[in-house]
């Protein structure tokens, strides 16, 4: 995936209700800042995010693109 793919995952995740219920570890608070642009979360909050809610899997498997 590419970052900009990453993020726009992340932005359709986090508008869904009760999402803060399926992420432990994340804050209500967190959550609400995100949606309302308070505060803007880094990269690795988005991977973070999207893996707690297995949309995306890590691996250790080489890319078939060099």
């Amino acid at each position: 995936m590419t970052p900009l793919q990453i993020e726009k995952a992340f932005h359709i995740e986090l508008n869904k209700r009760g999402i803060q219920s399926r992420l432990p570890g994340i804050t209500e608070d967190q959550v609400y800042n995100w949606r309302k642009g308070r505060k803007v979360p880094t990269f690795g909050e988005m991977l973070h995010v999207l893996y707690l809610l297995n949309k995306i899997t890590i691996s250790n498997e080489p890319s078939p693109n060099p």
